[in-house]
């Protein structure tokens, strides 16, 4: 029996174009009972296993000639559905099937499939869309052509091929895959919608912002009649409605078939981040270490996270059907639509799969407790990104009603999460074993991670896995903490010898910087190398060694050279051994300043002893308040020192800046 949504059409009402692309005539004088027999034996005979009832619903649609929008959960098949479509013409008509990929990348993994299966297919990029490649496209060479938005609503040569009636005629199906994309790329880029832009940022899910989804709906009125099949896993109410008003369709225009989003053999475990988002850590608790087990034995995974260095992203992965795959894990709160968008990658051979989701304890302005939401208040796609992270309820039913109705329960007596509970039951599900549907066997399938390999990956999703005595920990594969360099608290009797070093340092780069690019040159020396860091260096002497602690110090070499004379003026400059220092931070090579420092020092006390007046008893306390408020002063006197050498560069980088741009106008 068909769907509800599907229009069973009579067979006068299906639509025969007179210059275009027709289906058998002896299939379209069949009854849709029939219809449906002769697609699922094509299909049978074609792939040798029989096709799914959805997939022969959603070929009939298309057959009737009606636009068609199915929503069914990865793994599902979906792709089959333009090449059985394909099967229903006449091959000498040459018909073309046009897929938009919301990437230009992605087209060719799809490519492949179409050789290996037998159709003939072209990726169109900008590096292999030419004039020759257009008159290919136009006699007809490729069944299947996929291209991005851009090269569709944005190439000269391909509107000159896709305006042409050669092409029309031979025209007979247009795809958009991943149709959510045209909600989350098109629509951002106005409105309400705003704030998705910078959300899908965070997770990287969408690589480069692309308002050209949005404008898709304009040139596809163009397209000789022929029906539009949108293929998505994850689409909310709010998104499906938004996507018809974009492509202009009305309800009476598109067909929505909805199959099983929900995949039970897929185990969802949500972990609280112990590190942060960017340094990627959490990572290492669920990949094993190669002392472990070996790298061609590891678990193929793949990770999705903001950092496009540190981890893959999923701009290179959506929409490729890479069936090893048995782990997915995502780093950082995301949009719930495109999490299970990528959880759906895993277990499509058949075989369980595993979805690990490391959230952040807490967001900046987000949602971080269940008493930060209104019972019954309308999710925004922030609440819902920050309800998933602290939901108490069944994972696996969450996504589901997000799917479903766009929000995230957060109570077990949620009205909607009861009834899909009882959906699930009624449909033969396998019970969930969720981080939150089974906390204690979650934990210890996290560290039961640490032994994962290909040979007893099963048993450790399954909590079937027993470890040996000894036991694998993490901890050791953290990275080595970084020594922290800490400034050193300069005494005042120090102060006035290292502010001759600082001064003299300046003056000699000066002569040294003088030497190497000659006095007749815009750039001077103090704009390189000045009091600021020449404070620095001061600060740090006690732990400057060598030329990269100089250039930790001061920022990086300007001229080449500079760090090696740099550290061999510092080391003219020796560090007093009886610092306040911690002895371990301080350089073993004495005593030069010491000896010096010491000597301004007595002299400063004998001067001060003598001037002080026979009859003025000193204390501790006017002692005090008399380094107090010279110390004041001091820094009154660096801070102005300071400043005036900051406005006198900012001075000197105008006067250059301009005399360039007089150079260039003359």
């Amino acid at each position: 029996m068909l769907p509800s949504s599907i229009r069973q059409l009579p067979i006068s009402q299906r639509i025969r174009t007179p210059s275009g692309v027709n289906i058998f005539k002896k299939i379209m004088n069949k009854s849709n009972d029939d219809m449906k027999a002769h697609i699922s034996r094509t299909a049978k005979l074609f792939y040798q296993q029989p096709a799914k009832s959805l997939q022969v619903d959603a070929v009939l649609n298309l057959v009737n000639g009606r636009n068609t929008f199915l929503l069914a959960g990865t793994g599902f098949g979906k792709s089959r559905i333009p090449e059985i479509y394909s099967m229903m013409l006449p091959r000498r008509n040459k018909a073309i099937v046009l897929t938009l990929n919301p990437l230009d990348t992605l087209g060719d993994n799809q490519v492949e499939e179409k050789i290996e299966a037998g159709f003939t297919a072209i990726n169109l990029n900008k590096m292999n869309f030419n004039q020759t490649t257009a008159d290919e496209i136009a006699n007809g060479n490729y069944q299947f052509i996929y291209l991005s938005p851009e090269i569709f609503l944005n190439n000269k040569i391909w509107e000159d091929v896709y305006f042409s009636s050669a092409f029309q005629n031979r025209l007979s199906l247009v795809v958009i895959d991943e149709a959510h994309m045209i909600y989350i790329w098109g629509l951002v880029k106005s409105g309400p919608g705003k704030h998705l832009a910078k959300m899908y940022g965070r997770q990287q899910d969408v690589g480069i912002f692309r308002p050209s989804y949005g404008n898709l709906g304009g040139q596809l009125q163009s397209r000789n009649n022929i029906p539009i099949l949108l293929l998505s896993a994850t689409c909310r109410p709010i998104a499906v409605k938004a996507i018809k008003e974009s492509l202009r369709l009305d309800d009476s225009e598109i067909d929505i078939l909805r199959g099983e989003l929900t995949r039970p053999e897929i185990r969802i475990i949500r972990v609280q981040m112990d590190y942060s988002l960017s340094s990627c850590l959490d990572l290492i608790k669920v990949f094993p270490s190669i002392n472990d087990v070996r790298n061609e034995d590891l678990i193929p995974a793949l990770v999705y996270s903001g950092s496009r260095i540190k981890t893959l992203t999923a701009m290179e992965v959506i929409s490729q059907n890479w069936k090893r795959v048995r782990m997915v894990t995502h780093l950082g709160r995301g949009d719930p639509a495109s999490i299970i968008q990528m959880v759906g990658r895993a277990g499509r051979d058949g075989r369980p799969g595993l979805a690990v989701l490391f959230v952040e304890k807490n967001r900046r302005n987000g949602k971080n407790s269940l008493d930060a939401f209104v019972t019954g208040a309308p999710q925004i796609d922030d609440d819902r990104m920050d309800a998933l992270a602290i939901t108490p309820v069944c994972l696996r039913i969450a996504f589901s009603l997000d799917n479903l109705l766009g929000y995230i329960p957060l109570s077990l007596d949620d009205p909607n999460y009861i009834k899909e509970a009882a959906r699930e039951r009624e449909a033969g599900f396998t019970p969930c074993t969720c981080s939150n549907c089974a906390a204690p066997q979650a934990i210890k399938l996290i560290k039961n991670l640490a032994y994962a390999n290909k040979d007893n990956f099963d048993l450790i999703i399954s909590d079937q896995f027993a470890p040996g005595l000894q036991q694998a920990s993490y901890l050791s594969k953290l990275p080595p903490k970084k020594a922290r360099m800490r400034k050193r608290k300069i005494p005042e009797s120090e102060q006035h010898v290292l502010d001759e070093f600082k001064d003299n340092l300046i003056k000699e780069f000066e002569s040294f910087y003088t030497s190497l690019v000659g006095s007749e040159v815009s750039l001077h020396a103090e704009n390189l190398f000045g009091m600021e860091e020449a404070n620095a260096l001061a600060s740090y002497l006690h732990l400057i060694n060598t030329t990269d602690d100089v250039r930790v110090v001061i920022g990086g070499e300007c001229v080449p050279g500079q760090l090696q004379w740099i550290l061999k003026k510092t080391k003219e400059y020796n560090f007093p051994v009886n610092s306040t220092t911690d002895t371990n931070e301080t350089r073993p090579d004495t005593n030069k300043l010491h000896e010096r420092i010491e000597k301004k020092a007595r002299s400063n006390r004998l001067t001060t002893t003598q001037q002080l007046p026979s009859t003025l008893k000193r204390t501790k306390n006017t002692e005090d308040a008399k380094a107090r408020r010279v110390a004041s002063l001091e820094r009154a006197a660096e801070k102005k020192k300071r400043r005036e050498a900051d406005e006198q560069r900012q001075k000197q980088i105008k006067e250059i800046m301009a005399t360039v741009l007089n150079e260039k106008e003359r």
